[in-house]
């Protein structure tokens, strides 16, 4: 099993947090999302970390070498992060994934429990689910069949239709990894898409016969940080209940 970090972005809507450093090495209580997330991995045995770069590429190198002196990261690097979405990142990591692999963007806590459901789930594909009824337009939206099936995720489906919110976790197989990342890069190179997100490729497979399957998290906590407020969410709602859990 391998672990794919997504963490190239520029985080304009944290700024002026992020004016000089990326995201995932914001501190919250004293400890960055890289952190939290790296020691969730290995606490599971992986071992196998691959993270790809883009905004103040130097600074997180040198902290994961300060922090974690013993971990091999395997690094690639996004030149074009200013001006590419996530799809364009994770299609770069391609050459890197070479078997099963769980994915994360890089600017989420979360209880490591979740981690457990991923591993133990009987889905070799599947998504992290967070069931809620109160979305709006900045959430990832999940529409499934009565089998978990997931039929859609985006931002733009309908909240009355969706059965709760994609945390940014997953897991794939490395047979379904080569059918995302081909579609990936058709995506990218032959339609021009490289500002989508990578969920969009997602409901491309599953077009194509993709069987993806949601993961409820149940009351495990997990919250993504986009702006100045979600970081006093994560101080006040989930740090209280995922610390030295």
């Amino acid at each position: 099993m391998q672990a794919l970090i997504l963490a190239a972005g520029m985080a304009e809507r944290l700024r002026p947090i992020t004016l000089n450093h990326p995201k995932c090495l914001v501190e919250i209580n004293g400890k960055t999302f890289m952190e939290r997330m790296v020691s969730n991995i290995l606490g599971y045995g992986i071992s196998n970390i691959n993270i790809i770069t883009g905004f103040q590429v130097d600074k997180v190198r040198a902290y994961l070498s300060q922090k974690f002196p013993d971990l091999k990261v395997n690094f690639f690097h996004n030149e074009r992060f200013f001006e590419t979405n996530n799809c364009y990142s994770l299609w770069l990591a391609k050459h890197l994934i070479h078997d099963d692999f769980l994915l994360f963007d890089a600017d989420i806590i979360f209880d490591h429990r979740i981690l457990d459901k991923l591993l133990k789930t009987s889905y070799s594909n599947c998504l992290t689910l967070r069931r809620a009824y109160d979305l709006g337009e900045e959430e990832m939206k999940i529409k499934v069949d009565v089998n978990q099936r997931v039929l859609s995720v985006s931002k733009e489906i309908n909240p009355l239709e969706a059965i709760g919110e994609s945390l940014g976790i997953e897991r794939f197989s490395k047979e379904c990894g080569v059918q995302l990342f081909d579609k990936l890069e058709e995506n990218i190179l032959k339609h021009g898409r490289e500002n989508d997100f990578y969920e969009k490729s997602f409901e491309d497979i599953i077009t194509d016969g993709a069987e993806i399957y949601a993961v409820d998290v149940g009351d495990y906590k997990c919250a993504e940080v986009d702006f100045v407020e979600d970081i006093r969410h994560v101080e006040q709602n989930i740090l209280p209940y995922i610390e030295e859990k």
